[in-house]
């Protein structure tokens, strides 16, 4: 059972992601939505070694590129698509 602290953080990641994702079909928002709330440490990992590569000056959209790239199989699984 969550407990107050992880549903109010729950909710607050599920309205910022809603938002951020409002012109993805509802079906596949729904499985990202998932699939972060689920994975919460994995897509923590993804994001720190995003913010590497853009500080040693990567664009953001080729280190997105390059770390989802790298840990393509991961993110299969987290999404369930093996």
């Amino acid at each position: 059972m969550l407990n107050n602290n992880n549903m109010i953080k729950e909710f607050f990641l599920r309205k910022m992601m809603e938002s951020q994702l409002k012109n993805v079909p509802q079906k596949y928002r729904d499985k990202a939505i998932k699939a972060f709330s689920d994975n919460p440490d994995f897509f923590n990992e993804i994001a720190q070694e995003v913010k590497k590569l853009t500080q040693a000056g990567m664009s953001q959209m080729e280190a997105v590129q390059k770390v989802l790239l790298a840990r393509q199989e991961e993110v299969k699984n987290v999404f369930g698509e093996k």
